[in-house]
């Protein structure tokens, strides 16, 4: 015999699978906020308006594999940690150096490019060749880096001036107010390359070994499926390809999970 349902029951019955496609939609189609660089050629940067940069074509071919919707948030980079500690922002892919003091706050992304601290002369400079040659010397940093703390650590040191972006570092250098600057190198050997063309040039190679890594907040369920999708456009050359276009030679590795 056939059961028929009473209306009630279906009606029930109809508002709770509406409810189950609502949810799931929700989940689908969330919208990420994500922590770029505002100032941090190549890697991340606002000009007329728009943010470009290595790190955001990275993330755009990051988030198309795993499938994610997301709103790019351009941050000091002072404000970008802390922005992840503090839950206001859901990721940050910002030149972001992994130390045990960060790992306490956040979670990191399998490494995407694996760097040091680099010290920039200008090209005139013949006293400067090292860190050991930094004694009585004036060096800049920018605020919150690691080449800021490398610099705290070396003795002999005249002053360390610390600038809110590397760019006013990189112009103190070129108008004579400073001896020398510490960068992450990619940022250092793109400089040279470009805007300090002739007029500048790295010595001492790197100073240390670091690894840039994209920041979550604890336990973020993104985390994986960042790491997967990181491993896919290292293996199928999207990563090689957006490293040539910025950085014009190989990168040295590619991310691997």
């Amino acid at each position: 015999m056939k059961r028929i349902y009473p209306l009630k029951n279906a009606k029930t019955i109809m508002v709770f699978s509406l409810m189950v496609l609502i949810l799931t939609s929700c989940g689908e189609t969330e919208t990420l906020t994500v922590g770029v660089n505002s100032g941090y050629r190549p890697f991340g940067y606002v000009e007329e308006g728009k943010v470009k940069g290595f790190e955001i074509e990275l993330w755009h071919e990051i988030a198309k594999e795993a499938g994610i919707r997301y709103k790019l948030k351009p941050l000091a980079t002072g404000d970008l940690i802390k922005s992840v500690k503090d839950r206001k922002i859901d990721a940050a892919i910002a030149g972001i150096t992994v130390k045990d003091s960060r790992k306490k706050i956040a979670d990191f992304s399998t490494p995407y490019l694996y760097t040091g601290q680099t010290l920039l002369v200008r090209s005139d400079e013949q006293n400067i060749n090292g860190v050991k040659d930094l004694k009585d010397k004036v060096v800049a940093a920018k605020i919150g880096t690691t080449g800021y703390e490398y610099l705290t650590k070396v003795k002999g040191i005249k002053e360390i001036q610390a600038f809110p972006t590397i760019d006013e570092a990189f112009q103190a250098l070129l108008e004579r107010k400073v001896d020398a600057v510490i960068y992450d190198a990619p940022g250092i050997h793109h400089y040279t390359k470009n805007e300090g063309k002739g007029k500048t040039k790295a010595v001492g190679g790197e100073l240390t070994k670091e690894h840039y890594s994209i920041a979550f907040p604890k336990g973020s369920r993104y985390t994986g499926k960042i790491n997967n999708a990181l491993r896919a456009i290292g293996e199928n050359g999207t990563f090689e390809r957006i490293y040539m276009k910025w950085f014009g030679e190989p990168p040295q590795s590619t991310p691997q999970s």
